[in-house]
C-alpha cells in the first residue's frame, strides 16, 4: 500500500472525494502507458502540476493505493524486459521517439510489453518508476558532486482502478482536509 497524490481541478477533486471513479489517462505520450497517474508520496509535486494545468482552480487529492501486482521499474530486471521489447520495436518502427516533452516511445514500449505480458496471463495492476524531469545533459545535482538529483519523483500508474482504496483532499501545505 502506498499514498499517491493526484493533481486535478477543484470540481473533479470534489467528485473523487465523494467516491466518483478516476478517469484513466489514455494519451499516446503518457510515459508509462494508460492508467491513473499519481506522484508517490509527493503532494508538493502534485500541487505544482495542478497549478500549471488548472491555474484557475487547482486541487490535489491523496489516495490509498494497493499496488497489487506491480511492474516496478525500480527493479533493474523489469527495465531489462523493457529494453528487450525496445530493441525489437525500434527495428520495425524507427520513427518512434520521445521529443518535445512527449514520451511516445516510452509509452509505446511500456504498452507493448504490458500487452505481451497479458497475452501470457500476466496482468499488472500498477506500474511505478523513477522519473527525472530533465534529460541527462540537463540533470542537476542537489549540490556539487551529489548523487541526489533535483526534480525527480516516483510516478505511479494504477491500471486496476479498484485498487484505489480511498481518496481525500490535500491542502497546499501537504496536510489533509479541505
Amino acid at each position: 500500500m502506498v499514498i499517491g497524490f493526484h493533481g486535478t481541478n477543484k470540481k473533479i477533486a470534489e467528485t473523487l472525494c465523494r467516491g466518483e471513479k478516476f478517469k484513466p489517462s489514455q494519451n499516446d505520450f503518457d510515459w508509462l502507458g494508460s492508467g491513473i497517474y499519481f506522484w508517490e508520496y509527493a503532494p508538493f509535486r502534485a500541487w505544482e502540476w495542478a497549478d500549471q494545468n488548472y491555474a484557475h482552480s487547482p486541487a490535489v487529492v491523496a489516495a490509498l493505493i494497493r499496488l497489487g501486482r506491480c511492474f516496478d521499474l525500480l527493479d533493474p530486471q523489469n527495465v531489462r524486459y523493457l529494453l528487450e521489447r525496445y530493441e525489437q520495436i525500434i527495428q520495425t518502427q524507427p520513427s518512434l521517439k520521445n521529443e518535445g516533452g512527449a514520451n511516445r516511445l516510452d509509452c509505446f514500449v511500456c504498452s507493448d510489453y504490458l500487452r505481451l505480458a497479458e497475452s501470457k496471463g500476466i496482468v499488472y495492476d500498477s506500474i511505478r518508476g523513477a522519473f527525472v524531469e530533465a534529460r541527462a545533459e540537463e540533470m542537476k545535482s542537489a549540490w556539487p558532486g551529489s548523487g541526489i538529483v533535483k526534480d525527480t519523483h516516483i510516478q505511479l500508474v494504477v491500471r486496476t482502478p479498484e485498487n484505489i482504496i480511498s481518496v481525500w483532499p490535500v491542502r497546499r501545505d501537504g496536510s489533509y482536509g479541505l
